[in-house]
């Protein structure tokens, strides 16, 4: 995962702290870089500030750096998440004469927003949330992927005379940690919605004037941060499924769309555990990878709950080697905040991990102690 933030509003330094405070807070979501850019302002000294905290999976270079400018048009983009069919696209841009300095997925989605506007949005493939400045029209593009995978939320300055008019981010906390926000207040209705459902219903947030973009949404903003276009690029088909789709059909299906999700330039690794999903999405990524497959696995220590013996004769049947390999026993284990003991293997090249958590996990202890991409 990688951490998203901007601002529009005044080009000043109130703002540039305010920026910064907030890509400080997704500290955790981007380890391998962060990044400012800010438009030229306009005649009122507005335009728009972007932030970035880079998670490095594609194009480990400085050429895969965010903000990232287009060299031609010199649209801006910050992005989160991957593009699946970004190399298809590229290839069809280098037989249109187009040219690349990096080889990731983020200046492939530049090139086809540079060209195409908007729209382009219509043909990523893959799970996205990302922010897009036009310098000539002086607009800032907002777009969620189709089934909101990666998140994105913005909050809108009810002043109508503050040096600031919208601010978006990964996170609702880096908008509370911005500043911007005056006296952020819990929304009644979304603390009666956890009360009584256990989650907030979207597009709202735990935050009054904090919303999420929806999942397949695209939003335009002008330089004053009004709302240009708002639209579902995509939605579920009202048509039936097809009926003569064959075992083998459904097949190669999954080998291609988990082929596609095994492009990396870091080692990839499965989340198994001994269901029936995880299990079939391990074999067919041993039979779609090109190099090894690792897995991870967690492992109770209340016994009736252990998944980990099962996962480990999967993994050794499918021949991705045993989850979390030698790692036993509590020699070199760490005690984290949540509660779970973490046991990493010998070798610090291999990306196997076995999790030995309490019998009552607190929730969100997967994402912090397995090692796991988080959204």
């Amino acid at each position: 995962m990688c951490g998203i933030a901007g601002i529009i509003g005044r080009i000043a330094d109130e703002n540039r702290l305010a920026l910064r405070r907030m890509t400080s807070a997704m500290s955790h979501r981007g380890p391998d870089g962060v990044g400012f850019w800010e438009s030229s302002a306009d005649e009122q000294g507005w335009g728009v500030l972007l932030g970035h905290r880079r998670l490095a999976i594609l194009d480990l270079s400085p050429a895969g750096a965010q903000p990232m400018v287009d060299p031609l048009a010199g649209h801006v983009i910050v992005f989160n998440g991957e593009i699946y069919n970004f190399q298809e696209l590229r290839d069809r841009l280098l037989a249109g004469g187009e040219r690349f300095d990096s080889t990731g997925d983020t200046q492939v989605m530049l090139r086809m927003l540079a060209r195409n506007g908007a729209d382009a949005v219509r043909e990523f493939r893959g799970m996205f949330a990302f922010a897009s400045w036009d310098p000539v029209a002086r607009t800032l593009l907002l777009a969620r992927d189709p089934l909101g995978i990666k998140p994105v939320y913005l909050a809108r300055n009810p002043d109508a005379e503050g040096s600031w008019a919208l601010a978006f981010a990964s996170e609702v906390r880096a908008l509370l940690a911005s500043g911007l926000l005056v006296n952020p207040r819990l929304d009644p209705a979304a603390a009666a919605s956890v009360a009584w459902n256990g989650f907030v219903p979207g597009p709202k947030t735990a935050i009054s004037g904090v919303e999420a973009v929806r999942p397949g949404e695209l939003r335009v903003f002008d330089g004053g941060g009004r709302a240009q276009r708002r639209e579902r690029f995509w939605d579920i088909s009202p048509a039936a499924p097809r009926d003569d789709l064959n075992e083998e059909q459904f097949s190669e299906m999954l080998v291609d769309c988990i082929r596609l999700h095994l492009i990396s330039d870091v080692p990839l690794a499965v989340f198994l555990s001994s269901g029936i999903d995880s299990s079939s999405i391990t074999n067919l990524a041993k039979r779609a990878a090109r190099g090894p497959v690792h897995t991870f696995t967690l492992a109770f220590e209340d016994g009736a709950l252990n998944e980990g013996v099962a996962a480990r004769r999967i993994a050794e049947a499918i021949g991705t080697g045993a989850p979390g390999g030698a790692a036993q026993g509590a020699g070199g284990a760490r005690r984290s905040g949540s509660g779970a003991r973490q046991h990493r293997p010998a070798n610090v090249r291999r990306t196997e991990l076995v999790l030995h958590v309490a019998r009552r996990p607190t929730r969100g202890v997967q994402g912090r102690a397995c090692g796991n991409r988080r959204r």
